[in-house]
């Protein structure tokens, strides 16, 4: 089993927190498809490519931190929190960081 889909097993398995190693080149389409329990994710500068549906239906997903420019497919956070993000789909952004703040009432 390759590094990814170990970290990947992880969050299925309720990791809420997930910070891709440096020297990853990209995350793969349905990637983290159904991680319902990961909540943030932080992405290395070294991920040039982000594949559609990545974190579909990654219904806790509160925060994306992508660390450099990402070339990101269409429709990557679909039924996940952050759907209403709009993302420059397969352009390069980067860096930022996507966060859904909760209402304080």
């Amino acid at each position: 089993m390759d590094l990814l889909s170990q970290i990947i097993a992880r969050a299925k398995a309720n990791k809420q927190r997930i910070v891709l190693p440096e020297g990853l080149l990209s995350i793969g389409k349905h990637a983290f498809y159904r991680c319902t329990s990961l909540g943030s994710i932080e992405i290395p500068k070294s991920v040039e490519h982000i594949g559609g549906l990545a974190f579909m239906n990654c219904g806790s997903l509160l925060t994306v931190r992508v660390k450099g420019p990402t070339r990101i497919d269409e429709r990557v956070f679909v039924g996940s929190t952050p759907a209403g993000c709009k993302l420059p789909a397969g352009k390069k952004a980067g860096p930022f960081t996507l966060e859904v703040k909760k209402d304080a009432t």
